[in-house]
């Protein structure tokens, strides 16, 4: 291959951390947790081959609650009462409890994720609906499935026949398996 000596004895490369892509990484965990949260429904529903698959991604008032609560976690201090008056101001649309029950369980599920994931999410803007469209394939694949959709939570033409979309949260898709 044009080298002298034995690869064996070859220096190993050197990493270069500059050629990281860290959308791609991203994305990959991303669409890997995806398919390990369907490979659990299938398991727990005692599914064979699913003939469909939709996956259902939170749009609108949530994303904006979200980014809301990935800022305050990342500042490392939330008060919650506090970010529930901020969000209840700024998403005055929507009914104030839902603002509270989904405060709660947005923070509790950041303050679990690791730095580095937070960090992509806070600075980039991540195209979770893109993801798992451009993901459907290896999905079908991996599941089998005659058929993968993807769909924004309030969709005019949404297939949801047991309204699984009002569950999806930013970058925790709500999903349907027949």
């Amino acid at each position: 291959m044009g080298n002298e000596g034995f690869a064996s004895k070859a220096e190993w490369p050197e990493f270069d951390e500059e050629l990281v892509d860290e959308d791609a990484e991203f994305t990959e965990d991303y669409v890997e947790s995806i398919k390990d949260d369907i490979t659990q429904i299938l398991d727990v529903t005692d599914t064979g081959k699913p003939e469909k698959i939709a996956l259902y991604v939170a749009g609108g008032w949530k994303r904006e609650a979200y980014r809301m609560a990935l800022e305050k976690v990342r500042e490392g201090r939330v008060e919650l009462g506090e970010l529930i008056g901020e969000g209840k101001e700024e998403l005055s649309d929507v009914p104030p409890g839902e603002i509270a029950e989904f405060f709660k369980s947005a923070v509790k599920e950041l303050r679990k994720m690791p730095e580095e994931r937070a960090e992509t999410l806070s600075e980039k803007e991540m195209d979770e609906f893109k993801m798992l469209e451009d993901a459907t394939d290896f999905f079908k694949e991996q599941f089998n499935a005659e058929e993968v959709e993807v769909y924004m939570s309030e969709d005019e033409d949404i297939y949801d026949p047991q309204d699984r979309a009002s569950q999806a949260v930013p970058f925790k898709p709500a999903i349907f398996v027949e």
